[in-house]
């Protein structure tokens, strides 16, 4: 009897930032490679490639999760959540952005989405978290320029609701640390 070369099914179906998609690709690829490249979502930072800054995290299904330890196969059919997303069509997630604005807790930038990521789960769960739950909660996402008290400080503070959290509207006067601009 001969065998029969048979080509297995390519790709992974899933939701991503809300639009169904499907990237025509190896299923054990690493989901921020996949992400990246075929994807679209230039958003998710790939820091070490090996799980050790969780810069990558992405929400699967509502979860943190690691996506450069994680195989594109692994999220046929879940929904997957990136940062950019987030500040588009999330108030909550916004706020949390004008929070990073404002407390200038976005220092060079690579560890940003993974911080936003996190924090966003966080405050989905828990809307006004207490500092040891921010601390838990960011725990994994290695920063090297804030030393997380104006990280910890923003997402704290994105749980302050009823007032403008706009950086550009932000009380002050003279000597009050205006919004960055690269923000």
């Amino acid at each position: 009897m001969a065998l029969v070369d048979v080509e297995a099914p390519v790709g992974v179906s899933f939701l991503l930032n809300g639009r169904p998609v499907h990237l025509d690709t190896s299923p054990a690829e690493r989901l921020s490679h996949a992400l990246c490249e075929h994807g679209g979502t230039k958003d998710v930072k790939v820091g070490c490639d090996a799980g050790d800054c969780d810069a990558c995290t992405v929400l699967i299904d509502g979860v943190a999760v690691c996506s450069c330890t994680t195989a594109l196969g692994q999220v046929e059919d879940a929904t997957v959540e990136t940062q950019a997303d987030f500040v588009a069509n999330d108030p909550q997630a916004r706020q949390l952005a004008y929070a990073f604005q404002r407390h200038q807790a976005a220092q060079c930038g690579i560890c940003t989405p993974g911080m936003m990521v996190s924090a966003v789960a966080l405050l989905r769960e828990n809307p006004a978290p207490e500092e040891v739950e921010v601390r838990d909660a960011l725990g994994g996402v290695l920063c090297r320029c804030t030393g997380y008290r104006k990280i910890i400080d923003a997402v704290m503070d994105a749980g302050h609701t009823g007032a403008d959290m706009r950086p550009d509207v932000a009380p002050g006067g003279v000597g009050t640390a205006k919004a960055r601009i690269d923000g």
